[in-house]
C-alpha cells in the first residue's frame, strides 16, 4: 500500500477488519474497503491501483486463471495503470464483466446492477460473464454490462452512441 487517506480497511477471512496502513501487503484472499472519505493507491512496481471512495477491490484467494494478476472487484470505481507487456496479463472481474488487458490505463466502476470500463490509453477487451460476449475497448470509449441483460457489452464512444459487438467480433484482444 503505497498511500491511504481517510476510512481503509483490510478483510481478511475469519478475523474482524483492521485499519490499513502504508506499507501493507496484500496476500492471496485479502480484501480492501474505502469508506466515503476513503481512499487508497496500491503499487507494484510500475502497475498502481488507486481505489476511490465508497469501494471494495480484493485478490482470489486462488490464482487459477490464465492471468499473472486478478483484482476482483465488487464495488466502487479503481483506476489502473498497468505495466505494457507482450501477453495479456492483468485482469479485474466484477460480478458483470471481466476486463483483460496487456498494458493501458483504464477504470472500472461497478454501480448497482451496471459496470462500466473506461479506457484512458491502450486497448481492453471486455467481456459479458453472463452471456460470454465481448468487445474491444479503445481510448475514450466505455464498455459497459447489465447484470440480467444478455445483451453483451455495449460500447460507447461518447458522442456517436453505443453498439454493442458479438463475441470474437471487432480487434484481437492481443492488438493491445
Amino acid at each position: 500500500i503505497q498511500e491511504r487517506t481517510g476510512h481503509v480497511q483490510l478483510v481478511k477471512s475469519g478475523i474482524s477488519p483492521i485499519a490499513l496502513t502504508v506499507g501493507d501487503q496484500l496476500a492471496a484472499g485479502d480484501w480492501i474497503e474505502t469508506g466515503p472519505d476513503g481512499r487508497a493507491v496500491l503499487s507494484r512496481g510500475e502497475e498502481h491501483i488507486v481505489v476511490a471512495p465508497d469501494s471494495r477491490i480484493g485478490l482470489p484467494r486462488e490464482n487459477t486463471g490464465p492471468f499473472k494478476t486478478r483484482i476482483l472487484q465488487t464495488l466502487g470505481t479503481i483506476l489502473l495503470t498497468v505495466q505494457k507487456q507482450a501477453n495479456q496479463h492483468f485482469e479485474v472481474q466484477t460480478p458483470q464483466l471481466a476486463a483483460v488487458v496487456k498494458g493501458t490505463t483504464f477504470t472500472v466502476a461497478v454501480r448497482g446492477s451496471q459496470t462500466a470500463v473506461h479506457v484512458v490509453e491502450g486497448l481492453v477487451e471486455v467481456s459479458d460473464l453472463a452471456s460470454g460476449l465481448h468487445s474491444m475497448v479503445r481510448p475514450g470509449q466505455t464498455g459497459s454490462v447489465l447484470a440480467g441483460s444478455h445483451g453483451g457489452v455495449t460500447v460507447d464512444d461518447g458522442s456517436h452512441g453505443a453498439s454493442g459487438a458479438p463475441a470474437g467480433a471487432g480487434d484481437s484482444p492481443g492488438a493491445a
